[in-house]
């Protein structure tokens, strides 16, 4: 399946192998994410209302970029491959609700030269009990353009906050892209 942004709430659908495409227009729906192309800076390197975020030490090199093959917008957020544990950037949404709650996570990810290891989004929904965490990552390294990833997934239990994670995890070496970064609840 893909998907085209044509605007915040535009989205069309073409099944595989078929030349049927869908367009519905999710004009009840809001993105939850702040500065969702990473277009609006914010202090040091981090953009705008994401907080940089690292298991085992600092994340130099990791930023908000501006330039021309951003695949939305001029920004992107940029993640230097250089630890052996995690290193990203997190938003929290401000976002609560029940369990039941369907969500539509979509992201672009590109990649130069990244060794193989878990490069993605991870959603954490806080509940009373143990938190809900959702992986949604590429299975592809090395390098490559602009891809879509999507998840769909369903809260299992009430959640007083949703926040993401973007992410890369044991790669040592090479660049990940992150932009076009959409959050939309059923």
């Amino acid at each position: 399946t893909s998907w085209d942004h044509g605007g915040d709430r535009n989205q069309s659908v073409t099944l595989p192998e078929t030349d049927v495409t869908y367009t519905a227009n999710f004009a009840a729906l809001s993105n939850y994410v702040d500065n969702f192309s990473f277009e609006v800076a914010g202090s040091g390197s981090a953009p705008d209302r994401w907080a940089p975020a690292s298991q085992g030490g600092p994340i130099d090199g990791d930023r908000r970029v501006c330039a021309p093959d951003a695949a939305n917008g001029s920004c992107f957020l940029l993640i230097d491959n250089d630890a052996t544990t995690a290193e990203g950037f997190f938003q929290n949404t401000g976002l609560s609700g029940q369990a039941g709650d369907v969500f539509f996570l979509t992201f672009k990810i590109g990649m130069f030269d990244a060794d193989s290891g878990q490069a993605g989004a991870w959603v954490q929904l806080f509940t009373d009990g143990p938190d809900q965490w959702v992986e949604c990552h590429t299975d592809t390294f090395g390098t490559a353009n602009w891809q879509e990833v999507t998840c769909v997934f369903t809260a299992d239990a009430d959640y007083t906050q949703v926040r993401l994670h973007f992410a890369t995890v044991n790669i040592d070496g090479g660049l990940t892209a992150f932009d076009d970064v959409f959050l939309l609840r059923d």
